[in-house]
């Protein structure tokens, strides 16, 4: 366990060593040098894994919010150190001048003046110092923050489309019920799967499916407030989360959604490519989770496609979940 002055002392060296090896200044590069120095004090906080359990994510955060808060102590000692001195050299100053107030030899104020001369100077590289030191860590600060912001959100996101993912909407779909919850409001969900995807695939090549999802998702983002999500919940599905929004809400956003598609087919290599969805409506209940919500508009899905395809349904249904 590294004493608060080790840490710090690493966590310079860590800063200087980065630059040294011409490193970019990443999370990873951060907590791979730094665990080099203290000889596994830090474990490496970041995984080349696509895919990592979110508690893994979450004690990778904390890993290197303790780098931060290190480097933050790197600052405040350096403010600490810089105060001590000026008031080392203020007091210096006093001495010198109380002398030469009571003096009247030529030399000897000279003298006086000289070290008045210098400890002033002093005063000021010292700030200087201090100043070129704090702006170094301020730097690495504001570059690490970036980059946790980054590798945050680039954590919740679809890389295809930009949607959030699976992940992100597992904690949006949760953080918003607790939400309701509390504001006593509305909430609903409806979950969207592109009709005959596979079969456009096959007609025109993935390629052209990937670009039908970005299309479609583009479109959605154009219809939604910003205060809905959309997800891309698994191949073509899609889920939005529509907060304060009762069933009617729902369903005209979906069929204002439904016209634009019709309205504005892809281009695609001098081709137009229409696409229609299914969509199936959930609002939130009294007993509803978040995996409850999910069944719910899944079940609305099934039977939009059961029923042909190219529409919207709700689930009004009463009966408990399998």
């Amino acid at each position: 366990m590294l004493t608060k002055n080790q840490a710090t002392q690493t966590a310079r060296e860590a800063l200087h060593l980065l630059t040294e090896r011409g490193l970019s200044p990443t999370p990873e590069n951060y907590s791979s040098i730094y665990n080099e120095l203290s000889g596994g004090a830090l474990r490496p906080s970041w995984t080349a894994e696509k895919t990592i359990a979110t508690e893994r994510k979450l004690d990778s955060d904390r890993e290197l919010i303790n780098l931060i808060l290190t480097l933050i102590s790197t600052a405040t000692e350096s403010t600490s150190t810089l105060a001590q001195n000026l008031g080392i050299q203020n007091k210096s100053i006093a001495t010198s001048v109380n002398a030469l107030e009571q003096t009247e030899e030529k030399q000897e104020i000279l003298s006086l003046l000289h070290i008045i001369s210098a400890t002033a100077h002093s005063i000021q590289r010292s700030v200087e110092d201090t100043g070129v030191e704090l702006a170094s860590t301020k730097n690495a600060l504001d570059t690490m923050r970036k980059e946790l912001q980054q590798a945050r959100e680039q954590m919740v996101l679809d890389p295809l489309t930009g949607a959030r993912n699976r992940f992100g909407m597992e904690i949006t779909l949760n953080q918003e019920i607790s939400r309701v919850r509390r504001s006593h409001t509305s909430l609903t969900l409806a979950m969207l799967d592109l009709d005959h995807f596979k079969h456009l695939n096959d007609t025109h090549g993935h390629d052209a499916g990937d670009q039908v999802l970005l299309y479609f998702t583009l479109l959605s983002k154009s219809v939604l407030r910003e205060s809905d999500v959309l997800f891309r919940y698994g191949g073509e599905e899609f889920l939005v989360l529509l907060p304060d929004t009762e069933l009617n809400g729902a369903i005209f956003m979906l069929e204002r959604l439904q016209q634009m598609l019709q309205k504005s087919p892809l281009s695609y290599h001098q081709k137009k490519i229409s696409v229609t969805f299914s969509a199936g409506i959930a609002g939130l209940r009294d007993l509803d989770n978040g995996a409850s919500l999910i069944q719910r508009a899944d079940r609305a899905l099934y039977n939009a496609k059961t029923l042909g395809r190219n529409r919207v349904e709700i689930d009004t249904s009463m009966a408990p979940l399998e």
